[in-house]
């Protein structure tokens, strides 16, 4: 009888040996050991106080997988959805606190990259070699006309976009049409970018007179007591004529 005792207690606690050794597997098989829902939860909070890249939120976000699937296998799904609960006000925070970063570091990159071009351009117009202001604004006249041809070209590449596109619902969406519309959409954007740079030119050409004149440059104008011929091609000025009225008086 003490014999057949001793075996079941043996037996015992040999399957409770197994048990705590699957529990702790079990536990540990997703790489966490368990504690209680709110500590783990808590030790997340803390990490997640700390997320500043992309891959920090990412292994915050791996280690609370972890910890629920741990919960999940050794305590079952109720405490595993509690934990979820407790940590997922946790990872949103940390994942918009990640996004204000972002956000402020892109803006801090492009501050930067003003800086340089603004710099770039400060270099450019110091260095540049003016000719008189007549010789000037003819330069800056000769770049908006490119421009104004330019933006025509555009004006009619936006219309054939917009003819396109409902011939191309009427068509029911055929590839050769479909490609046709992204290569206008690439044109177009490709000629936006030239009147940007053609415009950047003409910003230069003023600071550069700015800087080495010390003052605006002057528009090119045609003064108010001159009259054009348009049928001779001559010009005539028209104050000898008024003063010699005033003379005669």
């Amino acid at each position: 009888m003490k014999k057949n005792t001793k075996n079941r207690l043996a037996a015992i606690s040999a399957y409770t040996l197994l048990v705590i050794v699957v529990l702790l597997l079990s536990t540990r098989e997703s790489g966490v050991t368990i504690t209680s829902p709110e500590k783990d939860a808590a030790r997340i909070e803390a990490m997640a106080a700390t997320v500043r890249s992309e891959a920090d939120l990412r292994d915050i976000e791996l280690l609370a997988t972890k910890y629920e699937i741990a919960y999940q296998h050794s305590l079952g799904g109720a405490v595993a959805l509690h934990f979820k609960a407790l940590v997922e006000p946790t990872l949103i925070a940390a994942g918009e606190r990640r996004d204000e970063i972002r956000a402020e570091e892109e803006y801090l990159a492009q501050v930067e990259d003003t800086f340089d071009s603004s710099l770039d351009d400060l270099d450019k117009a110091w260095s540049m070699s003016l000719g008189s202001i007549e010789e000037i604004n003819a330069e800056i006249e000769a770049n908006n006309k490119q421009i104004a041809g330019i933006e025509a070209d555009i004006e009619v590449k936006n219309n054939r976009k917009e003819s396109l596109a409902l011939e191309i619902v009427e068509a029911g969406y055929p590839e050769d049409m479909l490609t046709e519309l992204g290569n206008i959409e690439n044109s177009i954007v490709e000629l936006e970018a030239s009147v940007a740079d053609i415009n950047h030119q003409n910003d230069i050409i003023r600071l550069a007179y700015r800087l080495q004149k010390g003052e605006e440059l002057p528009e090119s104008h045609t003064p108010a007591n001159v009259e054009e011929s348009v049928e001779e091609g001559i010009t005539v000025s028209i104050e000898p004529l008024v003063e010699v009225f005033y003379d005669i008086e």
